[in-house]
């Protein structure tokens, strides 16, 4: 009984608090994903194969949970046409643009690194999958589940950058912070700069689409962009 009680107690407080609730959510399944990457990397010594195969079961994991934790979540994969507005594509133009000078300035100044150009080399096609389901993962993260959650049961989200959009983006300046641990410092902070304007503007067409469809599309030209920048300058 007392069990019993105790589980109502917390099913209640984590109903009236929906941050707090999304958070041990996503981070459970986050931690789930960190300890699967750990355990293949015992068992699969090439880094692009176990590197792929960690991407699918990031896909696998963050669409159980979305599926599972979210209601009507299939309506996320859909796009609100009468909402997009010149301005849209404009600013989505604007964040591709970006992401091309930045790895502009990075290959031409320090020129990549050794691991990415055997990878764009030899792995190619594996490579450019692998960014597909990295991207894809990622929006059903941070725009399909956190933001949706959060704008879906926090008032007063009358801003076009929503609650949701700010919070999904503060979580995800935080798991980047590993980039000054692999990158020069001023790549790193470039970097993490694109990663907060991105996040922004990955929201905003969220919640103008009223889907993850468009995002997802968004993300992924993005992140080809690095591949496509490393074929231009480095080849």
């Amino acid at each position: 009984m007392y069990r019993f009680k105790h589980y109502l107690v917390m099913k209640t407080y984590f109903n009236q608090k929906p941050i707090v609730k999304i958070s041990l959510i996503f981070f459970i399944a986050y931690t789930i994903i960190v300890v699967f990457k750990l355990a293949l990397s015992n068992y699969i010594v090439n880094n692009i194969y176990s590197s792929l195969i960690s991407k699918i079961f990031t896909l696998i994991i963050f669409s159980l949970t979305l599926f599972f934790f979210l209601e009507r979540s299939l309506n996320l994969f859909q796009i609100n046409k009468k909402k997009i507005q010149r301005i849209d594509f404009f600013i989505s133009l604007i964040l591709i643009i970006l992401f091309f000078f930045s790895n502009f300035y990075s290959i031409s100044k320090y020129g990549g690194t050794e691991l990415f150009k055997l990878e764009i080399n030899n792995y190619l096609l594996i490579t450019i999958i692998r960014t597909i389901i990295s991207s894809t993962a990622e929006e059903i993260a941070y725009r399909g589940l956190i933001q949706t959650y959060i704008d879906k049961n926090l008032k007063s989200n009358y801003s076009i950058i929503t609650k949701g959009n700010l919070y999904a983006t503060l979580i995800m300046v935080i798991l980047h912070l590993g980039f000054f641990t692999v990158m020069q410092t001023d790549i790193a902070i470039i970097s993490l700069f694109l990663v907060i304007i991105s996040s922004i503007v990955l929201g905003y067409i969220r919640t103008k689409t009223d889907g993850i469809v468009a995002p997802i599309v968004l993300h992924i030209s993005c992140n080809l962009i690095h591949i496509l920048s490393y074929q231009l300058f480095l080849n």
